[in-house]
């Protein structure tokens, strides 16, 4: 499998790779169509496309080399995401299947598209100046807040729960720090 992966590490690889994962997304809409299940094609299509997506990350982890002397596997981090987001897609992708009715998909708003684009772009740039912690946090309240989510609660629990993740995962088990920012860098120092 290592040596599969390792001869996929390049442009053509990579051609082989998203291929592949056309070809089985494209093999799941016929099946899902066959199976009588076209009233739901494209909710169980985007969950088939995330499983395979986490399966393609998987795959590829394979090919990279471990580093000799290091507290942690290069393979670590996406193991961590992708492991989840496949156990999660899975399960959506049964979810849906076994659905009784299924609502017609409404349209989004452009505009909260182009807001949540501005959100996530302002945090990104501010982790230098705010920190990782400071500007994730705000993001992930401004982007509840945007979507509805008015309960201070969830909406502090949710922003918590993340950075202690992040901060677990980073500075606990692949032992690095995360941006802490000039403003902050600066008030400690």
């Amino acid at each position: 499998m290592q040596e599969l992966a390792m001869s996929l590490n390049n442009i053509h690889g990579l051609c082989v790779i998203l291929g592949v994962c056309a070809a089985v997304i494209a093999a799941g809409g016929l099946i899902f169509r066959a199976c009588g299940k076209g009233d739901r094609l494209g909710l169980l299509l985007m969950a088939l496309a995330f499983a395979v997506l986490a399966g393609a990350f998987i795959f590829m982890t394979q090919g990279i080399e471990e580093m000799e002397g290091a507290n942690s596997s290069s393979r670590l981090v996406p193991y961590l995401w992708s492991v989840p987001l496949l156990f999660i897609s899975l399960v959506q992708l049964v979810r849906i299947w076994r659905l009784d009715t299924v609502k017609p998909v409404q349209f989004g708003s452009v505009g909260r598209v182009l807001l949540t684009f501005i959100i996530v772009a302002a945090a990104i740039s501010q982790f230098r100046t705010l920190g990782f912690f400071v500007s994730t946090t705000l993001m992930i309240v401004l982007l509840m807040l945007l979507f509805g989510e008015r309960r201070f609660a969830v909406i502090a629990g949710t922003a918590a729960f993340w950075v202690i993740f992040t901060w677990a995962v980073f500075n606990k088990v692949l032992l690095m720090s995360l941006p802490a920012g000039t403003v902050f860098a600066s008030l400690f120092a």
